[in-house]
């Protein structure tokens, strides 16, 4: 079945008592080791093995057991379809049948340290321990706010994709899971429970038994739901970078003026000066995270990995899919693509844009997808309102209607109204008000001042670090700040970047070709 991943409307607009500081890194003394995906165990024993504490993320935190609690009848289990299929697959469907409903009974009751010793050693290395994990879901999911579950019928051959780490298993068992709220009209975004009913467990089965290595609605990723209170103030240190084009640079002869060269060129970083900053991000222990997950940490105090950081890319040009995927592949490095839906398929010199199986595929790899308008045209700070929610309601929609995925973040299309991103005054809160009641969460900004100077107390309103071309890579180091100890200057030998053939990586797939007679930004 086709799973909604993300989100829908809602009326809410996030409030500024959440204190996000986005000028510089998480102060680290000491670089932890690189993320790898542990190896997959063959079961999970009744009490939890010592191999589910290790956390290739969180490699110094260790949280001990929980202990289990008895399965609930919590939900209503259709019989396994397949009267045709050999016995032997019927048995396999019913025991991934138990294992889902013995988590998601644990689920349902807020029994969430319980679940632990269902989690399959990916899923548990995605999460700092057992207790972190249950701090989340307990601000998450307050006691009481959940109804109940139903599970679909369990289909064989599945992929599940850790979106922060890109890494991927395969031969499990997909469990649709539908969860239903207490209190539904009382949830923001108002559609969090159309979002909440058409999510996925994947399940492992290995020769002792099951485990659960995609947690569907108890998953770090799943969809983002406001809490009705929101937590005390706390700060974040994370640098979000903006690029826009990863490609060789372009030729003047492609543009029809020398400013309109110019433009495009300041947008176009270098396959080779990319692999060096994704390299040296690599090198000295940085993990690269969603904006998803940093809404973890802001909304539902969830530890972020150390020296995290987010990487972005506007437009949804395909150079990035071309050149940036295999390095962010190649690292273990997940990044958002903010697309302009009315440019997708355009393809002509200077401005090549993602088709939608591209964008598909991107999706599929586990990178997010997400909102930057339709032709990225129109200010939203001093465009006509209706016009802007035109542009807002027709872009989603496109993105749901391609790919199922309704974005939960939007990439303004206009520079930031002030001097100062710390600084929002009249012209934003009409803009915020209107986002919010398309399901946004989030949103990114293109300011005069970097966010390596700059701090946000409104996730709506998250300033960026705009990586420029040629770009030294002391000078990039520099514009992340010095607060993870980074010294500045820049003393570290430089990373010499290894460019991974674009042949690694699939090609982009074709769409029919377009034209486009309208500028781009």
């Amino acid at each position: 079945m086709s799973v909604l991943t993300h989100r829908f409307t809602a009326h809410r607009a996030i409030p500024a008592a959440v204190v996000l500081l986005v000028s510089v890194l998480s102060a680290c003394n000491t670089i932890p080791p690189l993320r790898s995906s542990p190896s997959p165990a063959a079961a999970v024993a009744a009490v939890l093995p010592a191999h589910h504490r290790y956390n290739t993320c969180f490699p110094s935190l260790a949280d001990p057991a929980a202990t289990p609690a008895a399965p609930t009848s919590a939900a209503t289990l259709p019989s396994p379809t397949g009267s045709s299929s050999p016995s032997e697959t019927g048995s396999q469907s019913s025991a991934v049948l138990a294992e889902a409903n013995s988590f998601m009974s644990s689920f349902t009751t807020g029994n969430f340290a319980s679940q632990w010793q269902f989690l399959d050693p990916e899923a548990a290395a995605q999460w700092p321990g057992v207790a972190a994990r249950t701090a989340m879901l307990d601000a998450k999911f307050p006691a009481g706010s959940i109804a109940g579950y139903t599970l679909g019928t369990p289909q064989p051959n599945a992929t599940w994709v850790n979106r922060e780490t890109l890494a991927t298993a395969s031969g499990l068992w997909a469990v649709p899971v539908t969860l239903t709220f207490t209190h539904p009209t009382l949830l923001h975004p108002a559609d969090i429970p159309s979002l909440y009913a058409v999510l996925n467990l994947e399940i492992r089965l290995g020769a002792s038994g099951a485990s659960v290595v995609g947690e569907g609605p108890a998953s770090p990723d799943a969809p983002i739901i406001l809490p009705a209170a929101l937590p005390a103030p706390h700060p974040l240190h994370v640098p979000i970078l903006m690029y826009h084009n990863i490609a060789p640079p372009p030729s003047p002869s492609w543009y029809s003026s020398a400013y309109a060269y110019r433009l495009d060129a300041s947008l176009t970083v270098s396959p080779g000066q990319f692999a060096q900053e994704m390299g040296w991000f690599s090198e000295n222990g940085f993990h690269a995270i969603s904006l998803t997950r940093l809404l973890d940490a802001i909304l539902y105090q969830l530890p972020l990995p150390s020296r995290p950081v987010v990487i972005t890319f506007d437009d949804g040009r395909s150079g990035p899919f071309t050149y940036a995927v295999p390095i962010l592949k190649q690292y273990g490095m997940t990044a958002t693509f903010f697309i302009t839906t009315q440019l997708i398929g355009i393809e002509v010199p200077g401005h090549a844009y993602l088709t939608w199986p591209a964008v598909s595929a991107l999706n599929s790899e586990g990178f997010w997808i997400e909102d930057h308008t339709l032709k990225d045209n129109v200010s939203f700070w001093y465009g006509n309102r209706a016009t802007v929610a035109a542009i807002i309601a027709q872009s989603t929609a496109a993105i749901v209607s391609h790919i199922t995925i309704h974005p939960q973040f939007i990439a303004y299309t206009g520079m930031w109204p002030y001097a100062s991103p710390a600084t929002a005054g009249p012209l934003t809160p009409p803009v915020f008000s209107l986002v919010s009641t398309y399901g946004y969460v989030g949103g990114v900004i293109d300011s005069s001042e970097n966010s390596n100077v700059v701090s946000s107390t409104n996730p709506l309103y998250l300033p960026r670090i705009r990586v420029n071309p040629n770009e030294a890579l002391s000078t990039f180091v520099h514009s992340l700040g010095t607060a993870a100890g980074i010294p500045i200057p820049f003393t570290s030998a430089p990373h010499t970047g290894v460019l991974v053939p674009a042949a690694a990586h699939t090609p982009m797939p074709p769409a029919t070709p377009r034209t486009c007679t309208t500028g781009w930004s």
